[in-house]
């Protein structure tokens, strides 16, 4: 969406065709992260929205889940978008984007070639195009799980607690910017290990399946947060400006903090009921976070 917007911005006469795979939804950046005023009146903690899909989702409903997020808290409520990916996006931009793209196929791309009649590319359910004269192909896959074969399976931590590793194979979270805030600074006061932590074999799961993987991260990244809210001081949460809840005004940020400190009791053993059920349908580590090797 951001290279579509670029081009979009930057003029000129070109058409803009798109392949967007199954299609992917958004978070409604205009209904969940207001701005001025609006701040105080509108919109979710992160936090709350979080933890809200954290409960509808059992370990099996997935794609309920799904269902759920594009009905309420989606850009698109309307596509038939089958995958989220926790990307933003406003009212605006995409109707930006639907304005200026001239076509759009819910379909990949296998191969571009050659041929008598110039070069066409031609797409996994088999149709074929041909891609018009000084065409540009711009690749906008990602940079996730791209290779044939995963790589090795490491530990986050070793087995005697001395070696810390940030990686997707056994990760914390699934950004690996705020894996990289928690765990250094739990795992120097000692409490990283025994205290509830789960750890996700990201690239396992996600390409087992997706759907399942948003759900899962999801529920992970509450009980991840939950967790480190227990067991941090507050002045040093305050410091992580990965918190999308910092975007409201202190007195709702408390609000949502109370609201995550006295439903703990609750939240945490559900969450962590979902993801040993993940692990076991899908035949990856979704677990506690423990020292030593990983299989896989």
């Amino acid at each position: 969406m951001d290279t579509v917007i670029e081009v979009l911005n930057a003029g000129g006469a070109r058409e803009i065709g798109m392949l967007v795979g199954k299609g992917t939804d958004f978070f409604n950046r205009n209904q969940n992260l207001p701005t001025g005023f609006q701040r105080w009146t509108t919109g979710r903690p992160t936090s709350r929205i979080f933890h809200e899909m954290a409960w509808i989702f059992n370990g099996d409903n997935e794609d309920e889940v799904h269902a759920h997020f594009q009905a309420t808290i989606a850009t698109d409520r309307e596509s038939k978008n089958q995958q989220f990916l926790f990307g933003l996006l406003s009212e605006e931009e995409l109707a930006k984007v639907e304005a200026g793209v001239s076509m759009r196929r819910y379909d990949y791309l296998e191969d571009i070639a050659d041929t008598p009649n110039g070069p066409k590319m031609r797409l996994r359910g088999g149709e074929t195009l041909r891609i018009p004269k000084g065409s540009l192909i711009v690749n906008c896959t990602g940079n996730l799980f791209r290779t044939s074969e995963a790589p090795k399976a490491q530990p986050s931590l070793s087995t005697h607690g001395t070696i810390l590793s940030i990686n997707l194979r056994d990760s914390l979270h699934f950004l690996t910017s705020v894996a990289g805030f928690f765990m250094p600074h739990l795992h120097y006061r000692g409490l990283l290990k025994d205290q509830g932590f789960y750890t996700i074999d990201m690239e396992g799961l996600f390409r087992r399946d997706r759907v399942a993987w948003v759900a899962a991260t999801n529920t992970q990244a509450y009980l991840t947060q939950a967790l480190a809210v227990r067991t941090l001081p507050l002045s040093l949460l305050d410091r992580c400006g990965l918190d999308f809840d910092r975007w409201f005004p202190l007195p709702r940020r408390m609000s949502a903090l109370l609201k995550m400190k006295t439903g703990a009791a609750k939240d945490i053993p559900h969450c962590q009921r979902v993801l040993n059920r993940v692990g076991a349908r899908f035949g990856v580590h979704a677990g506690p976070l423990t020292p030593g090797d990983r299989s896989g």
